[in-house]
């Protein structure tokens, strides 16, 4: 009887103990199933310690900063847009005279000899630019193909101006401009060619 005692005791001090450790993993399992589901996938999404992805994630976001504080805010969607217009020229420093002259465009950048990027003075920005940009599009002229003349009106750009003032500086310049006219007689756009060749279009 002795003997039955002590095995029947060791044998409820060892379903004590499972039943200790089944509590504590049911406790385990409550607790995790109250986190939030945000907090449950952030935690399964979240790259692993060794991951290239977890060391650039610390250092932009290193842990105590105030940036680690803010809310990860998802980035504004950009509309689709035409950002800049490429035209191809045999000579850069004709082109560059040609088109700031007649159209008032601001240099932004070169590329050694062969591209500069021009930009239309306080034009306003287009949806999704950020303020301090360049006005877009940009016009780039890059030394490339030079295509012989067409005679065919096919317009590389179209630009909105003054129409009327347009003429009168396209004249001093030298620049002809085929003007297109509606029924009353009133000029409503103009055709034009660079040194290269290149059609442009301005409209009122």
């Amino acid at each position: 009887m002795p003997r039955i005692h002590a095995l029947s005791k060791s044998w409820s001090i060892v379903g004590k103990g499972a039943l200790t450790a089944a509590a504590a993993m049911l406790a385990v399992g409550t607790a995790f199933a109250r986190q939030p589901a945000e907090s449950v996938a952030r935690q399964q999404s979240a790259p692993p310690p060794g991951d290239p992805r977890a060391l650039a994630k610390r250092l932009a976001y290193p842990p105590g900063s105030a940036a680690a504080a803010l809310p990860q805010l998802k980035p504004t969607p950009v509309p689709n847009r035409v950002t800049a217009v490429k035209v191809y020229v045999s000579d850069i420093d004709r082109a560059l005279k040609f088109y700031t002259d007649l159209f008032d465009l601001d240099v932004l950048g070169k590329t050694g000899t062969r591209e500069v990027i021009l930009c239309f003075r306080n034009a306003p920005l287009q949806p999704g630019q950020p303020r301090g940009s360049a006005p877009q599009p940009l016009l780039i002229l890059i030394i490339g193909p030079n295509s012989p003349p067409v005679a065919v009106r096919n317009p590389t750009m179209l630009v909105r101006v003054d129409l009327p003032a347009m003429k009168t500086k396209a004249a001093s310049l030298g620049v002809q401009l085929d003007m297109v006219r509606d029924a009353a007689g009133r000029d409503i756009t103009g055709f034009g060619r660079d040194p290269d060749g290149n059609w442009f279009q301005v409209y009122r």
